[in-house]
């Protein structure tokens, strides 16, 4: 009977140090998953940071080139009225040439009539040859308008000159301007040139990131399935095996006071075109808010878990157990009974509320579980 005993108490010993071995394993195990699922996080809120910073890059590049497209644009409009002003000049100053030419030519045949006119007398003579006065007062008013005509003659040749030199004025600074106006365009054109060098460099960069992050939100999910799988594990170890508990609709009260913002299942991703599927319900409350137990169970496990911050997990009986994550001063620990409505928590600050329910270690939707 001594023997027996003895022989019992060492299948005793070896049970539990199997129990002790096992669950060391699995602790072990969300340990270094905990580290492996922090690491990715740091680097996808990284590449999140660096495509942020990107953007922002692009966004300003895209600004330089709009205000470089537009004002190249305005100075070839420029240039097509300068262009145009100068054609207009030109015909102007051909046509000032040519009255020129015209008035100098007329100037030129009077001159020859007054030389030969004059040519031995005087105008003294002119009108001394007068065989009348009748006479010589029509030859004063033909020699007043003749002086008129010549007079305005002068005028003329004189103001087409002034008027000549004043479009070969206009002329040069319309050139020079035309210069200028090239001079801009040439530049925008180089600017713009290198602001589309910088984006194509940049949307590379982005690229390069954006799979970094694909890469690391892979990465994340694989641990956080392998995280739940282990959690799973020790959750159904732990589970209260004996009690019952009826999950029924209507049966749970809202955990926190807020705002229902992701609900259970499957949603596209904010960076991705891809799609993600959330094992829980996002709610937004405010800073501080109380949150309570959704039905009466006991507290299993108490622990920080990477993407959740702080969580709490009950075990309602019946392998059902409700998870409540991104929260601070908790006011039970594990092994706590606690009762439906009990304050367990207060809701992180500038975080939004996760809460899960799971039944058989698989998770389901809690909403239509809530009573209204």
């Amino acid at each position: 009977m001594a023997r027996l005993y003895r022989i019992l108490f060492s299948v005793f010993i070896f049970l539990t140090s199997q129990d002790c071995f096992a669950d060391n394993q699995i602790e072990n195990k969300l340990s270094d998953l905990r580290l492996r699922a922090q690491a990715q996080e740091k680097l996808l809120s990284e590449s999140q940071k660096e495509v942020l910073l990107l953007k922002g890059q692009l966004k300003q590049i895209e600004i330089s080139i709009s205000r470089n497209s537009e004002k190249e644009k305005t100075s070839r409009d420029e240039l097509k009225k300068i262009d145009l002003s100068v054609q207009e000049m030109n015909s102007q100053v051909l046509i000032n040439r040519g009255k020129i030419s015209v008035l100098r030519e007329n100037f030129r045949a009077r001159v020859k009539a007054i030389y030969r006119t004059q040519k031995g007398s005087t105008v003294f003579d002119y009108f001394a040859n007068s065989k009348s006065v009748l006479e010589a007062l029509k030859r004063k008013r033909f020699l007043t308008e003749v002086a008129k005509s010549d007079k305005q003659l002068l005028m003329a040749v004189s103001d087409a000159i002034l008027a000549l030199q004043d479009g070969l004025k206009q002329l040069s600074l319309l050139r020079i301007k035309r210069q200028e106006t090239l001079s801009s365009i040439t530049l925008l054109i180089a600017n713009l040139n290198k602001d589309k060098i910088s984006q194509v460099g940049l949307l590379e960069r982005k690229e390069k990131q954006r799979q970094s992050m694909r890469s690391a939100l892979n990465q994340l999910r694989a641990s956080a399935d392998e995280l739940e799988r282990s959690l799973n594990g020790l959750l159904d170890k732990q589970s209260q095996k004996l009690t019952t508990f009826a999950l029924v609709k209507g049966c749970l009260t809202f955990p926190v006071k807020g705002d229902l913002i992701h609900g259970f299942g499957k949603r596209k991703h904010q960076e991705f075109s891809d799609f993600v599927f959330s094992n829980g319900i996002e709610i937004k409350a405010k800073d501080g808010s109380s949150v309570n137990a959704v039905a009466s169970g006991k507290v299993m496990l108490v622990r920080e878990l990477p993407g959740y911050g702080m969580v709490m997990i009950l075990d309602h009986g019946s392998r059902v157990y409700s998870l409540y994550a991104r929260i601070k001063n908790l006011k039970a620990e594990v092994g706590d009974e606690i009762e439906v409505g009990e304050k367990l928590a207060m809701v992180e600050n500038q975080q939004n509320f996760y809460f899960e329910l799971r039944k058989l270690g698989k998770a389901i939707d809690p909403v239509s579980f809530f009573a209204d």
